[in-house]
């Protein structure tokens, strides 16, 4: 995780958006989610606070993912920073009370390459500064 979301304050660390789902068989989900947030409601501790969380976190990525338009709204270039970035723009759009966010960009090792991984990823970065706006 990153030092910028250290500390003691809720957070949700996570690959992408489209990989924040409830695990298992669609069919029995809202059942499945529905006997699992009962088991934990009153179980004290962790587990008591981390379930009901974390079921009201993939509910949230799942609204956030019916808001969402197809593609890269904001036009973001393809590969994993744009990726990254039109998952960020998804939450913002859908107003899901993103406080703070921080993505990763791979790929800045400056032992190798160092000009042709420079300007890639300069260039990457560069097209999507200019489309920072939310779509």
């Amino acid at each position: 995780m990153p030092v910028s979301m250290s500390g003691d304050q809720a957070k949700l660390v996570m690959g992408s958006l489209k990989s924040v789902t409830f695990p298992g068989w669609a069919g029995i989900a809202p059942q499945a989610k529905t006997a699992i947030r009962a088991l934990y409601r009153a179980m004290p501790g962790p587990l008591g606070e981390d379930v009901p969380s974390t079921l009201d976190a993939l509910a949230t990525a799942e609204t956030a993912r019916r808001s969402a338009s197809q593609g890269h709204p904001a036009g973001y270039p393809a590969g994993n920073f744009g990726n990254a970035m039109t998952d960020l723009a998804t939450l913002l759009k859908a107003e899901v009370g993103l406080q703070g966010a921080t993505g990763d960009v791979v790929g800045w090792n400056t032992h190798t390459d160092e000009a042709n991984g420079l300007d890639r990823l300069s260039t990457a970065v560069a097209v999507s500064e200019g489309q920072s706006h939310v779509a």
